[in-house]
């Protein structure tokens, strides 16, 4: 299963403000004397933000799950992910197996365009849930509840 998403086309007016800030660096670099730092500053705040210039490809496999944004690969084997987090307009598969604040940093997050049905039952069968998550409890982290609603079993989290 493959698809693409574009986020600068959802959030173009978000575009702007990235390209002034990227000017900006190079003509502060330039000003205090940190020739290189014309080059560098800009390359960096547009690398840190292509996800708004480039399309993110996403692939599931039989073998794993990846993400990629420009050169950028960000991929994890079935037998790594431990837990699903619903997450708005997505899901974030985990190699952790408990909520922890590194949540957001680790693991695929996966987008949806227009195709979460089918991503979500894709997953469920790479992964051979149970349909609720990877340790069969509802995790209680990312999203808001009608974000958990909508995971692989559509079930809220228990209090």
């Amino acid at each position: 299963m493959v698809w693409q998403v574009r986020l600068g086309d959802r959030m173009p007016e978000k575009r702007l403000p990235v390209l002034v800030f990227a000017v900006a660096t190079a003509i502060v670099a330039y000003a205090i004397g940190f020739y290189l730092g014309i080059l560098i500053g800009p390359i960096v705040v547009l690398a840190s933000t292509a996800e708004l210039f480039l399309p993110i490809k996403y692939r599931i496999d039989q073998e794993q799950v990846s993400s990629k944004i420009g050169v950028s690969l960000t991929a994890m084997r079935w037998e790594n992910v431990k837990r699903t987090i619903p997450v708005e307009g997505g899901i974030r598969l985990s190699p952790l197996e408990t909520p922890s604040r590194l949540d957001a940093f680790r693991g695929v997050l996966l987008r949806f365009s227009g195709n979460e049905e089918a991503v979500l039952v894709k997953i469920a069968e790479l992964t051979q849930c149970d349909g609720r998550s990877l340790d069969g409890k509802a995790d209680s982290r990312g999203g808001d509840e009608a974000d958990r609603e909508g995971g692989l079993g559509g079930q809220a989290p228990e209090a």
